[in-house]
């Protein structure tokens, strides 16, 4: 191999650091205070390894720029377990005290390591004796320089294994296995990088680089696999990867050289190159055959995903959320014996709370809990779907301080996992699980089975909550249709009570006055024809003053008579499709003979397209005829009446302006009010103006529309009313539309 080769090959180590620090970049971290330290720490990576393209750079460089450059990463050599140290201290929440005493000892330690570099500076310290030793100004400097390595890398180590002592079987505690890992391999391959010797230096850079890839792998994600199923699966590929190399370098170094006699030197490099080549390719067709194999080595996590799919499968049928969280619990007692279990819905109450109500459960039964949409247990909830152990839950940094009332709730609660359903982005379900039987620990294959479970049937709830609320809002509507139905019979009913009621005691109302008339007459023309003297001029007046109350208490039971008939007319409603604007036009024509004879001027427009609506054509034709009617009574000689239809925001209107006298403002306030004295009945009734008015109105609110009115006096008013439009009707056959 060339010494350009080498030094290709040589450049990957810091490329391999920097391809670190940009997917850092680009991923960021879920916990935001180990983004710095971790970036730092990767970027130093880079730098120290590209001390090792020093001794592989060409010729021409100046011997002072390549002094330089190994000066700068030998320091970088000691800045990468600094940086190391902060990260865990970061990571593991050291107190705030001890992180800045030991962070602070550690980088005093790599200055004084610098101040004190004789390649750096000109000084000299005096060499001193100790013991019959000499000590000279390097080996105080080396002594610094290592105590700055060694300390952050000892603490680095410390630390996390003492957290890790104290910790119970957890994902966190999982987490921290991975990361001791980071710490072992960063700090191994810094320390055989220590001699600065060629062909070691690599290889520590490449150990370190794998532990910079198990540390950025914890610091991306908070869910990792078993860590010692996977350090299983890694030895065990290892050695495959080992007994492979082994054998195809034996059977390279036996045909090569037969086949091609080359240098020594030569030959056994390009062996040992090709061996691992063909290793690699093995290893990775003996990853899928692994894969392949571990419905082989796993019966029992495919059959508890073949139990869930089965499940899955079942609950299709199944339409209420209880059977789906029965079914799920049930699934998990068979798979995991879990000692109790609950499932708790989840609904969104008033004032941005948190409703999480109990659904099905076994073993005591749980509280139920309203939190505030902010609050950290709820806003974890509602922004992550995977499960989560308690003691995780616990340790967020958005969690509160133990006393609060989330934390309460959860010590009430007993479980050990939780877990978040959710469909379409939206939280659907807790289940929360207590302790296994037989005092056994969750594993990371349960955490994934509960995962899979939510992702499964999550979607199957979400499903039957709908359901279930279109069930009930059908029963709503089912029930109250029922009653309007009701309400319109008993309606209808008193409706024809009061039209029997009216044709069998019209009679028996009138009866009497016409008696009474009738005997009055026959007195009277006794009277005329009787030899008896006149009556006294006053005996005249009373009695024509009676005739006159008998006539109008006659004529006044008849006018209520008359207006209780036209009343109950206006209750029934016959609906059908109305073209407004044609009905409009109708009661134009019908009333231009009127108009013409009053020398008043009606004219009609219409503005847009047919006005469909739905209503009574026979009552709404009453409505436009008293409004027409009126606003040509009451004109002046010589007036003007217009006669508009249209539409505006969803509403058909009918409007009509007149020129006449117009209406005062003092009864223009309660020009729609209710119907006028008994005293003046007959004659509104005769000209239409208040009781014509107040019918108008009915009909019209009947209809779902409402009514305008403006004028100004001396000058003329204006007539409105609307109604809704629907479009969606088709015009009657017989339109002219």
């Amino acid at each position: 191999m060339t010494f350009t080769q080498q030094f290709l090959l040589v450049s990957l180590l810091p490329i391999s650091f920097l391809l670190l620090a940009v997917l850092h970049l680009w991923a960021g971290s879920e916990q935001r205070k180990l983004f710095l330290p971790w970036l730092l720490l990767l970027l130093t990576g880079a730098v120290w390894a590209t001390g090792s393209l020093a001794y592989y750079s060409a010729t021409g460089i100046a011997v002072e720029i390549r002094i330089a450059w190994r000066l700068v990463s030998n320091y970088a050599l000691t800045l990468l377990p600094i940086f190391l140290f902060w990260t865990t201290v970061k990571l593991i929440d050291l107190a705030a005290e001890r992180r800045r005493r030991w962070l602070s000892l550690t980088l005093l330690l790599w200055l004084l390591a610098l101040g004190l570099d004789p390649a750096i500076w000109p000084y000299r310290l005096a060499t001193l004796t100790a013991g019959g030793l000499l000590i000279r100004h390097l080996d105080i400097w080396g002594a610094f320089w290592l105590a700055s390595w060694l300390l952050p890398s000892y603490l680095s180590w410390r630390v996390t294994q003492e957290t890790m002592g104290r910790l119970p079987r957890s994902v966190y505690r999982n987490q921290l296995y991975f990361w001791l890992t980071a710490v072992l391999l960063i700090l191994g391959g810094s320390a055989i990088a220590l001699p600065r010797v060629l062909g070691w230096r690599e290889l520590g850079e490449l150990i370190a680089i794998s532990g910079a890839v198990i540390g950025s792998r914890v610091i991306w994600r908070r869910q990792l696999p078993d860590y010692f199923l996977t350090l299983r699966q890694l030895w065990n590929r290892l050695l495959v990867a080992l007994l492979l190399f082994g054998l195809t370098w034996l059977l390279l170094w036996q045909i090569i050289p037969l086949a091609a006699p080359s240098p020594a030197g030569v030959q056994e490099l390009e062996i040992v190159f090709v061996a691992g080549l063909l290793a690699l390719l093995f290893l990775l067709i003996n990853h899928l055959v692994q894969r392949l194999a571990s419905r082989l080595f796993l019966p029992a996590t495919v059959k508890r995903n073949q139990k869930l799919s089965q499940t899955a499968q079942e609950l299709h049928n199944q339409y209420t959320p209880t059977a789906v969280a029965q079914q799920a619990l049930a699934l998990i007692q068979d798979q995991l014996q879990v000692d109790h279990s609950w499932f708790l819905t989840v609904h969104e109450g008033g004032w941005g709370q948190l409703i999480l109500q109990p659904l099905v459960w076994s073993g005591p039964q749980p509280k139920a809990a309203v939190l505030a949409v902010d609050s950290p247990l709820a806003a974890h909830f509602l922004n992550h779907s995977e499960p989560v152990l308690l003691f995780d839950l616990l340790r967020l940094p958005t969690m509160p301080e133990p006393e609060q009332v989330e934390n309460s709730l959860l010590e009430d609660w007993t479980a050990v996992v939780y877990v978040p359903w959710h469909s379409s982005g939206r939280l659907v379900g807790l289940l929360a699980l207590g302790t296994r039987s037989e005092a056994k620990a969750y594993s990371n294959l349960d955490l994934a089975f509960l995962a899979e479970m939510a992702t499964l049937l999550a979607p199957l709830l979400a499903q039957a909550q709908l359901v279930t609320a279109l069930r009930e809002v059908g029963g709503q509507v089912a029930s109250q249709f029922r009653m309007v139905q009701q309400d319109n019979r008993q309606l209808q009913q008193v409706n024809d009570l009061l039209h029997d009621f009216l044709h069998l005691f019209q009679p028996d109302l009138r009866r009497p006055f016409d008696h009474l008339s009738q005997q009055f007459d026959a007195l009277q023309s006794w009277l005329a024809e009787s030899e008896q003297p006149a009556a006294d001029p006053a005996v005249q007046a009373n009695w024509r003053q009676t005739d006159a109350s008998i006539g109008q208490a006659r004529q006044l039971v008849h006018s209520l008579v008359s207006l209780a008939d036209r009343l109950q007319k206006q209750i029934v409603i016959n609906g059908q499709p109305v073209v407004l604007d044609e009905l409009a036009r109708e009661v134009w024509r019908g009333l231009i003979p009127m108009a013409e004879a009053r020398r008043v001027e009606v004219s009609f427009s219409q503005h847009g397209a047919p006005l469909m609506i739905w209503g009574d054509p026979q009552r709404l034709h009453e409505v436009i005829y008293h409004l027409l009617h009126n606003a040509i009574k009451f004109n002046k000689i010589g007036g003007t009446v217009q006669l508009e239809c249209g539409y505006e925001n969803q509403e058909a209107y009918v409007r009509l302006i007149d020129s006449g006298v117009g209406i005062p403002e003092a009864r223009l306030v309660n020009i729609w009010a209710t119907f006028p004295d008994l005293n003046k009945l007959q004659e509104q009734m005769a000209t239409g103006t208040r009781l014509g008015l107040r019918l108008t109105q009915f009909i019209v609110q009947v209809h779902g529309g409402r009514v305008e009115a403006s004028s100004s006096y001396g000058r003329g008013s204006c007539f409105a009313f609307y109604l809704p439009l629907r479009s969606d009707l088709k015009p009657p056959e017989n339109s002219d539309t």
